[in-house]
């Protein structure tokens, strides 16, 4: 990490010390891309009636990546490699145990526990309080 340091004309505030800080730097803001757009988080953009006048460029998911790139829009495929994403009934308990019953009952996860995404809960450090994991057969002493 750097510090630097510079000077600004007082009389502008902080517009004055931003367009310094463009001066000095300046290759951080060149606009690395010519056809700038809208940005649509997860949803598909073809579902947007008249999506053509909303000038879409950029889109956050891994939904319909094909359509995105025959469009000319450039999609960053969003994960979440650290955690799974467990869909619970609406009548389900918001409990810690109702959950992790349903984690432990999914299939995949009762046949392979190290090689699907049920997994990540395991070795997420999910707990219940300080020092206390849900991991089976885990103790707060040894911090597992």
């Amino acid at each position: 990490m750097r510090f630097r340091r510079f000077t600004f004309d007082p009389k502008w505030q902080f517009r004055g010390a931003l367009s310094r800080f463009y001066e000095l730097f300046p290759e951080q803001f060149r606009t690395r891309i010519e056809r700038q757009g809208l940005w649509m988080p997860f949803a598909k953009i073809s579902e947007v009636k008249g999506w053509q006048d909303f000038g879409f460029r950029f889109k956050e998911g891994n939904n319909e990546t094909r359509w995105d790139d025959e469009h000319d829009i450039i999609t960053f495929r969003y994960t979440e490699p650290m955690t799974w994403w467990m869909s619970m009934p609406k009548e389900m308990p918001r409990t810690l145990e109702r959950p992790s019953r349903r984690r432990n009952a999914w299939p995949a996860f009762a046949r392979t526990p190290r090689l699907c995404s049920p997994a990540a809960i395991m070795t997420s450090r999910a707990s219940s309080s300080p020092g206390c994991s849900t991991r089976p057969g885990a103790t707060a002493r040894s911090g597992a």
